[in-house]
């Protein structure tokens, strides 16, 4: 009966965690045209930090911990992104 119970706990994320990866996955493709390879390589590794924590939270059956991974995330990924685009909108440019 454990195994049901945990399966129907990560049902029940199913959704709230496609929806969270789409509108990273979003953010990548969309928003990091402005960013150079160090930029990218950090984004690289929080997101390799992010998928190490994701398989560790699905072999603990901890659904709950990985939206909340997923989220905080994303909300990183904004801050992050909105950083790069002020230096690249304030860096003046000879005309």
């Amino acid at each position: 009966m454990r195994g049901q119970d945990n399966l129907e706990r990560w049902e029940s994320k199913d959704s709230e965690i496609r929806e969270i990866t789409s509108k990273i996955h979003h953010l990548i493709e969309k928003c990091l045209g402005n960013m150079g390879i160090e930029e990218m390589k950090v984004v690289e590794k929080r997101m390799g930090n992010l998928v190490n924590q994701g398989l560790f939270w699905l072999k603990n059956e901890n659904p709950q911990r990985f939206v909340y991974d997923l989220r905080e995330f994303g909300m990183w990924l904004c801050d992050y992104i909105g950083e790069n685009e002020r230096k690249f909108w304030d860096t003046p440019e000879d005309f």
